[in-house]
């Protein structure tokens, strides 16, 4: 049996890592291990239980109100910690997080190969998002076998050079978590008929949209005095700095429901419910494809531009006369798709764990 170390911290690299895990625990050549950095704990630890994912090792890295360069060097170091005591054959890493890139440089320097799965999305500015862009990027510098989740994040890889006989197409893994997650209820919401009013979803927390944040609650609340029967949902991040914000500019708003962090199978049930979708995430931008959903993005740039693409979604950015006009836009005239999911079938963690096990037996 071949070690293969699975590395991840966030709640969207559990959700993400979640399939090729169970993949990896049903092959008879490869082993994994896993190891959580768990720089969001609470987060993490939601999303662990969902998925039934027991780490090997816990860096518990968490601190309060973290700053990049700290948890980059803890990452760093504790991962290094982990690589010496299981010695494994290969390293896994997910995605854009600074759990991502850290793991992948910690395999590095130790010498030991390493893939990427969701390889070779890009913006190509480095600063959009941020710090994500760049953690991508030197990712795929650091890996050795990338597992692009479409054709157009391959082509991206082998304009950068990246051989091809490295890169492995497989869909994303969103696709295939989201099937187990589906037709669950959303959670009981006060002053809201999903028979009758027009429910608008909203997550933010991206780290360059933080001293926007105030443009795009006031966005929200111009919809809600615009649109009569708009009711907006918006489960507020964790981060201690966002929720105080989002509480202050949007807490005495009667039809702005602010909720904790959700459950994850609560969270997919309101974006099946919902009737459009606002957030600066990345993920989600899968989600709602796969759901067959509207979104409008808050961001100038996405390294999904399959969304847009598509017809699934439109960029805004932050700017309040942008919001309100898209969101008006769409839920009074809805964007034209081909409602095809470009994002894959359901079957992306299979092909990863059967090109690793072909990769790991020569």
């Amino acid at each position: 049996m071949k070690t293969v170390l699975v590395v991840f911290g966030t709640r969207p690299e559990v959700i993400k890592m979640a399939p090729v895990v169970c993949r990896l625990r049903q092959s008879r050549v490869l082993k994994p291990v896993i190891c959580v950095t768990a720089q969001h704990r609470q987060m993490l630890d939601q999303m662990l239980e969902t998925f039934a994912i027991e780490p090997d090792f816990d860096l518990d890295l968490m601190t309060d109100r973290q700053t990049l360069p700290h948890l980059t060097a803890q990452i760093l170091q504790g991962v290094t910690a982990v690589l010496q005591q299981v010695h494994p054959d290969f390293v896994l890493v997910q995605g854009d997080t600074t759990s991502c890139f850290s793991a992948a440089l910690a395999a590095f320097f130790s010498g030991i190969p390493t893939g990427h799965v969701e390889a070779g999305l890009r913006t190509r500015d480095k600063r959009s998002p941020f710090p994500e862009e760049m953690n991508r990027r030197l990712t795929s510098h650091l890996c050795d076998l990338h597992f692009a989740p479409t054709v157009e994040a391959r082509d991206n890889l082998l304009n950068e050079g990246t051989p091809p006989e490295r890169i492995f197409v497989t869909g994303n893994t969103i696709v295939d978590a989201l099937t187990g997650m589906l037709n669950h209820s959303p959670p009981e919401i006060a002053g809201i008929c999903w028979e009758c009013d027009t429910v608008l979803l909203v997550t933010a927390h991206r780290r360059e949209n933080w001293d926007e944040m105030s443009q795009i609650c006031g966005a929200l609340r111009r919809l809600a005095l615009l649109e009569e029967k708009l009711q907006i949902v918006f489960p507020v991040h964790a981060n201690p700095r966002l929720a105080e914000l989002i509480q202050a500019e949007l807490g005495a708003e009667s039809r702005i429901h602010l909720l904790p962090h959700l459950p994850y199978p609560q969270f997919v049930a309101l974006m099946q419910r919902c009737r459009l979708v606002i957030s600066d995430s990345g993920g989600i931008q899968e989600e709602v494809v796969t759901l067959n959903k509207s979104m409008i993005i808050l961001r100038d740039s996405t390294e999904r531009p399959e969304i847009v693409d598509s017809g699934f979604g439109v960029l805004t950015g932050t700017n309040p006369d942008a919001i309100v006009h898209a969101v008006q836009t769409v839920l009074h005239d809805p964007l034209p798709a081909i409602r095809k999911n470009p994002f894959g079938d359901g079957h992306a963690a299979e092909r990863i764990v059967q090109h690793l096990e072909v990769a790991l037996r020569s």
